[in-house]
């Protein structure tokens, strides 16, 4: 009898809870999101291309190193000031937060050139179009995707619908992508989708945003010191992860490098399924 009282327990803590369930959701639309990428890459794209696709993502996550881990920052400091109770600094914080990652964007845009001088002349002019189409995705993505950790602290489960459905349209979107012959333009899927939901958000919030009253948020005192701790877990996060890729892409043959690729992919997707919840819970002030 205290067994099934114990399971029951359990199971109305854990299993029945929304927040844990929409956590649950999230991080299933992820993995599959990214099983479906390697499924699409091994069906339609040669070998050369598979390597290619590999090695333009691993230069594209690069953005993640843009604003110095100050993405990670977001949840806490927005969640700070909703339990402040002060709305305006809420709202004001995001304001600042779309500055902030409109100068991030500018920055993203430098792996256009980087791209090209990576992947030489012969990339140039077959996918010029291609590559500076999604580097500029990518870097209006990610400001988005920003945004989603402030909603968070906010709106806890529309923050986490927001996030499925960004992956459901990135998988969606990329079967259309490779369909019809444009598989590389999947890179930037998920930013797509990331897009649309946030404006979306910002549609029906964009008043209470620009009518707050701005805060002057002193960067080098209240953020950097935070700032410094995460950079560098960034940084060596995405050395590890991405570099292997990079590296080989000139050194090995295009089957090692789409090797690598797959396994890069796999490894992400256990890492993100591994990520304790804990991580998701709002922090109280």
């Amino acid at each position: 009898m205290k067994i099934r009282k114990k399971i029951k327990l359990f199971l109305q803590e854990i299993i029945l809870d929304k927040k844990t369930i929409i956590i649950l959701l999230q991080k299933l639309t992820q993995a599959v999101l990214g099983i479906l990428f390697i499924f699409l890459v091994i069906n339609f794209f040669e070998i050369e291309d598979q390597a290619l696709y590999y090695s333009m993502s691993s230069i594209l996550s690069a953005y993640v190193l843009f604003d110095l881990g100050f993405f990670s920052f977001l949840l806490q400091k927005s969640s700070m000031y909703v339990g402040l109770k002060n709305k305006n600094l809420y709202w004001s914080f995001f304001l600042w937060n779309i500055k902030f990652y409109f100068l991030v964007f500018l920055l993203i845009l430098s792996l256009i050139p980087i791209g090209f001088l990576f992947f030489g002349y012969e990339f140039y002019q077959s996918y010029f179009y291609e590559w500076i189409f999604v580097v500029f995705i990518i870097g209006i993505g990610f400001a988005f995707q920003a945004f989603t950790n402030i909603i968070e602290a906010k709106q806890f489960i529309f923050s986490y619908k927001m996030r499925i459905y960004s992956n459901i349209f990135a998988a969606i979107s990329s079967i259309t992508f490779f369909l019809n012959g444009l598989g590389f333009l999947s890179l930037a899927s998920l930013s797509l989708g990331y897009i649309l939901t946030g404006i979306f958000y910002l549609n029906k919030n964009i008043h209470k945003i620009l009518s707050s009253t701005t805060t002057k948020i002193n960067w080098k005192q209240n953020i950097l010191k935070y700032q410094k701790n995460v950079a560098l877990y960034f940084a060596g996060f995405y050395l590890f992860i991405n570099l292997p890729v990079i590296l080989s892409h000139n050194l090995f043959s295009k089957e090692n490098v789409a090797g690598i690729g797959v396994t890069i992919v796999i490894a992400n997707v256990l890492i993100y399924l591994a990520t304790s919840p804990i991580i998701s819970i709002i922090p109280s002030f």
